[in-house]
């Protein structure tokens, strides 16, 4: 167990006013909300845990908020602010950051967790199991957050858990569209190749580029096993050590991320089968999550159903300071029977 999951549900118990997890004697819904900065204390240590979980939301910029909706001020200065100067004369011509702001509405989220007395008296852990338990659910909700994340889209209709959960708000992957400013790089169903990152790189614009160590290839283990791959097949320097290691070298001066949670089963165009991905390049800090402070955790013992049961709402967004600074490929095939990009 983390020190930020113990925090937690140090915290957790004591807000729900001492109560062991164990005992069963307490009103029948009892709420952590009592105290403004107690609940913001703990809501802070619950994002925490929730990002630290997570490899892409511990990469990008976390944006805590007491309101459902505001607006994210750019404070970016994009022109020229240098110029050559005349003796005894006063320069006129200022400039100053840009004031255009990008805006947030925070959507509802609900998890739910249910521990009966049996599985109490049963599991391994004995009654101590119930921290195990919230802990595995925390650690959940933070793999349902990335998911939401990267694959969020308020258009889908379905009503699978997968459905329920991406349809809350748009996701970066919806947010780094062509529709958006993005800038797309079409693989045409190949696989992940070194010239595909170069051409990536070149469709980024300049300005974006001035400091590469920044910048972040992210793409799925797939992209990446296919990139290994390459570099083997071509007797690189570094292919071997790649193969037996598992690890990229940065490649054009930028590092490699794995992101296990992006996809894998996207739609390939222009080909039959469902082993999509796609791979970003960017800097994460301009992805940003947004979450409100004011979630609600509350514990409920139920005894006619012998069980506890936990229940936390959430709210949160995400959004993408500059679409212009991201590049994406699409349809990048994750089938060994397709040729790499531009073989």
């Amino acid at each position: 167990m983390t020190d930020a999951t113990e925090l937690f549900l140090k915290q957790f118990e004591a807000e729900i006013g001492g109560r062991s997890f164990q005992k069963t004697a307490s009103p029948l819904i009892t709420t952590v909300m009592d105290s403004a900065s107690l609940r913001r204390e703990l809501a802070d240590h619950f994002i925490n845990l929730v990002v630290d979980e997570s490899k892409l939301l511990s990469m990008v910029r976390v944006h805590r908020t007491e309101n459902p909706s505001g607006d994210i001020t750019k404070l970016n200065i994009s022109t020229n602010v240098t110029r050559g100067a005349t003796e005894n004369t006063e320069a006129t011509e200022t400039r100053r950051p840009s004031d255009t702001v990008v805006t947030y509405n925070t959507a509802k989220t609900v998890s739910l967790l249910d521990v009966s007395g049996e599985w109490v008296e049963d599991n391994v852990g004995g009654p101590s199991g119930k921290n195990t338990a919230v802990q595995a659910f925390v650690s959940q909700i933070s793999n349902d957050m990335e998911t939401l994340a990267i694959e969020g889209d308020d258009s889908e209709t379905g009503t699978t858990d997968y459905a329920s959960l991406i349809k809350v708000n748009d996701g970066w992957h919806v947010l780094t569209s062509a529709a958006e400013g993005a800038h797309i790089v079409d693989a045409n169903s190949t696989r992940t190749s070194y010239e595909l990152l170069s051409e990536m790189l070149r469709a980024m614009p300049t300005k974006w580029k001035r400091n590469p160590s920044q910048l972040r290839w992210m793409m799925s283990w797939g992209a990446a096993q296919d990139l290994v791959d390459e570099f083997a097949d071509r007797n690189t320097l570094y292919g071997d050590q790649m193969r037996r290691e598992g690890q990229l070298p940065p490649l054009l001066g930028i590092p490699v991320e794995i992101i296990p949670k992006i996809p894998e089963d996207l739609t390939l165009t222009g080909t039959d089968g469902t082993t999509g991905t796609f791979i970003w390049l960017c800097n994460p800090q301009n992805f940003i999550y947004v979450v409100q402070r004011d979630f609600k955790a509350e514990w409920e013992r139920v005894p006619r159903k012998d069980a506890d049961e936990l229940t936390i709402h959430m709210r949160t967004d995400f959004v993408v300071e500059e679409t212009d600074s991201v590049v994406k490929a699409t349809d990048v095939s994750v089938w060994t029977g397709h040729s790499f990009y531009g073989a």
